[in-house]
């Protein structure tokens, strides 16, 4: 009796929803712990430089931000409070914080209760989501632009 409930247990535990699920939580701690612990460069661009990356190819050659120039810089201003000069880095790296944070909560309340996570793989897979994160995308880079050069 004591040994199926104890294999109850660990089916229960260490299910691939749950290895998902706490796999999930640990990578969005870390991104945020980094994230916090950066000092975001005032350009707006080059924050990852600080984590030995190399420098953006589009950018050197055309002297123009990419539409993921910023982002790490984004993160750093958002995790430390700073909402709008994250929002002037990279609008849709501002986005991404804000759902990763989301997904982070999320993940761990379906890791304390071993529900599964599968339904937003579906959400992101629909067309529709798509074509907007495309559009987001493009829109977010034209305002990148905008606050770079003014």
């Amino acid at each position: 009796m004591i040994t199926d409930s104890l294999n109850a247990v660990k089916k229960t535990f260490f299910d691939k929803r749950t290895a998902f699920n706490l796999s999930l939580l640990i990578f969005l701690l870390f991104v945020y712990a980094v994230s916090f612990s950066l000092t975001p460069s005032t350009d707006g661009v080059g924050t990852h430089k600080n984590l030995f990356l190399p420098p953006c190819l589009f950018y050197e050659t055309t002297g123009i931000p990419c539409p993921f120039c910023g982002s790490t810089t984004a993160f750093a201003y958002l995790a430390k409070g700073g909402f709008t000069e994250g929002f002037k880095a990279n609008p849709f790296a501002s986005l991404l914080f804000f759902s990763g944070f989301y997904f982070l909560l999320y993940s761990g309340y379906c890791f304390i209760l071993g529900k599964p996570f599968d339904y937003m793989y579906f959400f992101l897979m629909a067309v529709r989501v798509r074509w907007f994160i495309a559009a987001f995308v493009i829109l977010s880079w034209i305002v990148k632009i905008y606050f770079y050069f003014n």
